[in-house]
């Protein structure tokens, strides 16, 4: 009898888990290659990572310390035991083909991590489920973004510090997995006071501090191996002070200053950062206003459970921590919305077990499963009626340009390009150069373009490059689109890739 429980059990869990990872397949990897448009980020982390592997180096030109490499070296190890940037088509397919694995990966820890919270497989189901369908989820969980990678690391360290019986070692790991996501992308930073709590609460008691303290210590030995490189590099203070030195080099500290001060005005203002994402991600087409709304609700419910029942607090900690990110009143992008999503997901699902258990105490297990029905409607309207992101083709015209250009552009031309065709275009004769890098690169805009637009005969131009030249200060880039005029046009479902050439 026993034995028969235990099968049944292992049954269970093996068909919930072969589930998730289904689910998060399939709706990740089908159409990934062809939705959606490839971003010029994802061509940047491709094109570092083609760096450190061919060249050595954390970037092909000048590496300016405006992200930590972590996440990069990581596409470049995948390259490797992928044997090469060219295995799945596309180079930047092979970087989603990567992150269709870890989103995989990060599922199964969410359902974990739920599980361990709540000792509830409904909510460890419901939340990799969410995870895994919702749209704007997929939008940019296919992209080679680090911010999915961050979220892999910061799931994984979150699982080795929860959960019974946590040791000594657990924390270690922990540690070091947080550190890498920090080493990753920096605003997993803001997590940190609640990995700090939730290390106090899980460690036993006689040796709270010292795990506190060793996780802590731990992290800060991993991310202070930035800091390190920028030292002996002698490039982490700026240049003309005098620990910097009079020579002109890229400086760390001058760059964390510019990103602190990139603002996006206050959170509530109408042409705030943070309110122009929100409609994104509020929005229809790509959005996902139904994960966002009844997250939020969720939230604030499992908020106040929080309050009689301590495990829940980790969800609505989490949450909260990332949510004051968002809301800080600096630049946000859309894929900022990454390292929240799970966390809703968590919060969507502890609702759901609320319900179940609150109708089991009436003895109305028909009536809790329709409720449950009735609170997920929304999801499964919205998700089943949501199918453009497995239809839609928005990256063929930008593989069609980048070939009309190897047979058409003439050898030695120099061109400024939207980085996504970098490698494919700089494994060909020619001067192809990401056109923020010939801005803000000296190497690149003083040596070599003179810092004069009429030495740029071609654009490879998108809308990105577009609305970059209007919001930003581009006055090379600016000058050298104004006085060209198009040789070729491709465009997909909304998304264009014109070739131009300078007068």
């Amino acid at each position: 009898m026993t034995n028969n429980l235990f099968q049944n059990f292992i049954s269970k869990r093996v068909a919930v888990i072969l589930l998730i990872v289904l689910v998060a397949l399939i709706s990740h990897s089908y159409n990934a290659f062809h939705f959606p448009y490839y971003e010029a980020d994802e061509g940047t982390y491709m094109s570092q990572a083609w760096s450190v592997v061919s060249m050595g180096k954390l970037a092909p030109h000048t590496y300016s310390y405006d992200h930590a490499p972590a996440g990069w070296i990581l596409i470049a190890l995948w390259s490797k035991l992928t044997m090469g940037f060219s295995t799945f088509g596309f180079s930047i397919n092979s970087g989603r083909a990567l992150m269709i694995l870890i989103h995989i990966a990060s599922s199964l820890l969410l359902y974990s991590i739920a599980k361990r919270l709540t000792k509830s497989e409904v909510v460890g189901l419901v939340s990799a489920l969410l995870f895994s369908l919702s749209p704007l989820a997929i939008h940019d969980q296919r992209r080679v973004l680090l911010d999915n990678i961050m979220v892999f690391w910061v799931l994984f360290s979150l699982f080795l510090a929860i959960g019974e019986g946590r040791k000594l070692r657990h924390f270690m790991l922990s540690a070091v997995a947080f550190g890498i996501a920090i080493l990753t992308k920096e605003p997993a930073i803001f997590f940190l006071p609640g990995f700090l709590y939730i290390v106090f609460k899980n460690s036993q008691l006689n040796i709270r501090r010292f795990a506190v303290f060793q996780w802590f210590a731990i992290v800060l030995a991993i991310v202070s191996v930035y800091f390190l490189y920028a030292l002996l590099k002698n490039e982490f203070f700026q240049s003309g002070t005098f620990l910097g030195g009079d020579a002109p080099h890229v400086s760390f500290v001058e760059t964390m200053k510019y990103q602190l001060s990139r603002d996006g005005g206050f959170f509530l203002s109408p042409d705030s950062d943070f309110r122009s994402n929100l409609k994104f991600w509020l929005g229809r087409e790509y959005g996902d206003p139904i994960i966002i709304v009844m997250g939020i609700l969720s939230l604030f419910i499992v908020s106040v459970l929080s309050f009689f029942y301590g495990r829940l607090r980790v969800a609505a900690l989490l949450s909260w921590l990332y949510i004051l990110y968002l809301i800080r009143g600096g630049n946000v992008i859309g894929f900022y919305i990454l390292p929240l999503l799970p966390f809703l997901a968590l919060n969507v699902a502890i609702c759901v077990k609320a319900i179940l258990i609150y109708f089991e105490r009436w003895n109305s297990k028909r009536f809790g499963v329709a409720a449950v029905l009735l609170f997920l409607s929304p999801f499964l309207v919205y998700y089943a009626t949501h199918t453009d992101i497995y239809t839609k083709d928005q990256t063929s015209g930008q593989i069609a340009a980048v070939e009309w250009m190897h047979e058409n552009i003439r050898e030695n031309a120099v061109v400024l390009i939207d980085n996504y065709a970098f490698i494919e275009l700089n494994s060909v004769p020619g001067n192809f150069y990401y056109y923020w890098k010939a801005e803000r690169d000296p190497e690149i805009k003083a040596n070599i373009l003179k810092g004069d637009w009429r030495n740029v005969d071609y654009l490879l131009a998108t809308p990105q490059m577009t609305s970059d030249i209007a919001d930003a200060d581009l006055e090379l880039t600016k000058n050298a689109y104004m006085n060209s005029s198009s040789v070729k046009r491709f465009e997909d479902f909304g998304w264009y890739v014109e070739i131009r050439s300078v007068n």
